[in-house]
């Protein structure tokens, strides 16, 4: 009897360090989604309403963008923003899309500036870009970020509410402005993405281990009793 309680204790015990290691979180590690080896070495390409596979897993969706080699933007470097890495030019004034299927996360930072050099103080450009996040449980998180009249990258930084994530959207819409008809959008850049992958909770495979060990226990140790 004191055996079987001592059993039963254990058994107790185990389930609930279990039950704790499979629901506490491992730290979240950062991606940069950086547009590297997306187009061939030297040259550019051209997307129409397509999704592109990225690194780690994640995807871009746009109606319509260009992928900078950086060997290219070298050869070209007097109309391109050069920072010594590929990037994207998002030439349309809707979104483009970052997320990764079935998987939530945050965001840190991002790196924008004009595609053309000649763009910036040009005042019948857009210098702002909107940005909006797809809540995993329902709800949107929007901001603007502006761009400013110098030649090269910026970074941007998000708050730490930009978590909780299944979807991104940056945006350089075509506006309105007071003077002007219009003011034009679709001219931005965009490299060096941020993200932080949130992990499923820890070790769910060893939970599951765990079960399966204690099954056992308890299995012979029903059969050590009927013998």
């Amino acid at each position: 009897m004191r055996s079987m309680l001592r059993m039963t204790h254990f058994v107790k015990r185990l389930v609930l360090a279990l039950a704790l290691i499979a629901t506490s979180s491992l730290p979240a590690f950062a991606v940069v989604l950086d547009f590297e080896g997306v187009v061939s070495s030297g040259h550019t390409t051209q997307l129409d309403n397509a999704t592109v596979p990225l690194n780690a897993g994640f995807t871009v969706t746009v109606e319509h963008g260009h992928f900078y080699d950086s060997g290219y933007i070298a050869d070209n470097s007097s109309d391109l923003p050069t920072n010594g890495t590929d990037w994207f030019y998002h030439d349309n004034p809707n979104a483009l899309r970052i997320e990764k299927s079935g998987e939530v996360f945050s965001i840190q930072f991002f790196d924008a500036t004009f595609r053309d050099l000649a763009f910036n103080g040009n005042t019948r450009l857009n210098h702002v870009i909107d940005v909006t996040g797809f809540l995993e449980g329902g709800g949107t998180l929007s901001t603007t970020f502006t761009v400013d009249d110098l030649a090269g990258f910026q970074t941007f930084a998000f708050d730490p509410s930009w978590t909780g994530l299944i979807a991104v959207e940056f945006a350089n819409p075509h506006v309105n402005a007071p003077g002007l008809s219009s003011v034009s959008g679709g001219r931005m850049a965009y490299d060096n993405i941020v993200v932080d992958e949130a992990p499923l909770p820890a070790a769910l495979p060893l939970f599951a281990t765990g079960l399966g060990t204690l099954g056992m226990l308890v299995y012979r140790r029903k059969r050590r009793r009927a013998a």
